[in-house]
């Protein structure tokens, strides 16, 4: 058996391992507003703003990026953050 956390902020999450645990958003704090840069970016976007963050993830292939970036070029009334 494997005992095991997640640090997950996603809105379904389904455990892999019986014994998992998933604590998303236990590192996190309260939302500060935007401001600067990231204000005019964000407030700039005709219809929203999408930021993607994998954190540690290590998916080991540039065609995972890819499609990513091929996706979100077809997107040209959204900004996209990359974390």
């Amino acid at each position: 058996m494997c005992d095991m956390l997640t640090l997950s902020h996603c809105m379904l999450c389904v455990c892999v391992y019986v014994s998992q645990v998933n604590v998303g958003g236990l590192s996190t704090g309260p939302a500060q507003p935007l401001t600067g840069e990231f204000k005019k970016f964000a407030d700039s976007a005709v219809n929203g703003l999408i930021v993607v963050a994998f954190g540690s993830l290590d998916v080991g292939s540039d065609r995972f990026f890819d499609e990513f970036f091929t996706a979100f070029s077809h997107l040209s009334d959204y900004h996209v953050i990359w974390r």
